[in-house]
């Protein structure tokens, strides 16, 4: 019954989401990729709901419903299939519904709607946004409907899959193209109606060569020399340089717009492999990550893969997320100036960009513990430990892959993508796991709905893959 409860709560957050700031679209049916494009609703307003729901959607479904698991930030004590690699196929649904029907289908209203007007500083903030939403779904889907989705009042009702590296090259062109757009613009764009920066285009700028360079570096597995070319390119174009430019959105908490986590708190423990890691480094984010378990007093986690028997022990033995993480309130990130940092000392590492490594890396800490309010002194201490001083070469980029798993508690899907590629941590599957042989899973298949409905370019899709089980890698991945 709590797993049952959990999933609701999943699909609620989603469908607040989606209602923010509007009542909401016509959309296509649920499961398919296309707009209708039939009303018309203020560009502002279509902005605004589209980067709301998007966070939404991510921060909930996507974060604390799968991924944050499989990255083993998080473990659930109530018996959740999804922590032992068994995915609730309706939740498959409601996700890719949820960002297709929702924050894209505003997003490609929207875009419509500035182009008619002209209004090249909306185009660009709109294309951030539009390559920050595409960037998740197909980190977990691999291939999907790309050029030719939410084009449903232009007839395509079954919309063709593009491969994941032609999808890449557009949103890093979208990217730099937004860049160059918002440079030296002081006005113009959403203004008031903006939820991340309240009009600020020049951290929409910073945002956009950030998420730039995040994307680039996801390269490094498949084509390292396009990786080296767009993070130098990115971070060169200027990205963020202090944590007054993270993205971020910040909720109501009135009940209805509120922090995604807030509502995953009674069902999850953190993982073990987490508190394990925080311990071994003295790491004080733990005491803001964390509560002490209420029987012991002490911080400790809870393995992944429990049972709903084997979880109910762990209740009160295992340590709840924090009260502060966990409050209605709470702002959600969409990218840090932390990461941000973590990526340059690793481009640093490999000789992509000049600069100090070792710099970069304790900038990228540093701001990591700023963000969570840890105490300067406490920062100072934290990076004087031998175990956290860096270290050059591979061990060094070992470090800088751990720092920034840690940073990303809370962002599961950044977390989990960090791990799958630099591999960091080491992560061993749950001996509960439902894949064969046991595996952390490294994509989400698609929909049910895609194959019945969209079957021929589904299944294209999925043999231009190798497959598109639970364990099978995308393009990115291999």
């Amino acid at each position: 019954m709590r797993s049952q409860n959990r999933r609701a709560c999943l699909y609620s957050v989603a469908i607040l989401g989606i209602l923010i700031g509007i009542a909401g679209c016509d959309s296509a049916p649920p499961s398919m990729p296309n707009a209708s494009g039939s009303r018309r609703y203020t560009t502002e307003s279509l902005f605004a709901n589209a980067v709301t729901s998007a966070a939404a959607i991510v921060r909930s479904q996507l974060d604390y419903g799968q991924c944050a698991l499989w990255a083993q930030q998080v473990a659930a004590i109530d018996g959740s299939p999804d922590d032992r690699y068994a995915v609730d196929s309706v939740l498959i649904e409601r996700t890719w519904a949820s960002l297709y029907s929702g924050s894209l289908e505003d997003i490609e209203q929207a875009l419509n709607q500035a182009r008619a007007d002209q209004n090249a500083l909306q185009i660009a903030q709109l294309l951030v946004v539009r390559a920050w939403t595409y960037s998740y779904i197909t980190a977990v889907w691999g291939d999907v409907p790309f050029s030719a989705a939410d084009q449903g009042s232009g007839g395509v009702l079954a919309p063709s899959y593009d491969r994941q590296s032609a999808i890449y090259d557009a949103l890093l062109k979208d990217l730099a193209q937004s860049s160059l757009l918002m440079a030296n613009a002081t006005t113009g764009g959403f203004g008031t109606s903006d939820p991340v920066y309240a009009g600020n285009l020049e951290k929409w700028r910073r945002f956009a060569n950030s998420l730039r360079a995040r994307l680039a570096l996801e390269l490094s597995r498949a084509d390292a020399s396009r990786a080296k070319s767009e993070v130098a390119a990115a971070i060169a174009a200027g990205g963020f340089a202090s944590n007054d430019d993270d993205a971020t959105i910040r909720w109501l908490g009135d009940g209805t717009n509120d922090n995604p986590w807030s509502r995953a708190t009674d069902n999850l423990r953190l993982s073990k492999t987490l508190v394990d890691t925080l311990l071994s480094l003295a790491d004080p984010r733990l005491s803001v990550y964390a509560q002490p378990a209420s029987l012991s007093g002490q911080y400790a986690g809870a393995p992944n893969g429990l049972t709903v028997q084997q979880g109910a022990t762990y209740v009160e033995v295992a340590s709840p997320i924090a009260a502060n993480v966990a409050r209605k309130e709470m702002p959600s990130s969409l990218l840090t100036f932390a990461e941000f940092s973590l990526i340059k000392a690793e481009a640093a590492e490999r000789g992509w960009i000049s600069g100090s490594a070792a710099q970069y890396y304790a900038d990228g800490i540093r701001a990591s513990l700023q963000h969570w309010g840890i105490a300067a002194a406490d920062i100072d201490a934290y990076l004087a430990q031998p175990s956290v001083q860096y270290a050059t070469g591979a061990a060094g980029q070992t470090q800088i892959a751990l720092q920034n798993w840690i940073g990303l508690f809370t962002q599961g899907v950044d977390a989990w993508r960090e791990w799958r590629r630099s591999g960091q941590p080491h992560l061993i599957a749950v001996s509960s796991a439902q894949t064969s042989p046991p595996a952390i899973p490294r994509r989400l298949p698609y929909p049910r709905s895609e194959l019945l409905r969209n079957s021929a370019n589904a299944q294209r899709a999925i043999a231009a893959q190798g497959g598109a089980t639970l364990t099978d890698r995308t393009w990115i991945d291999k």
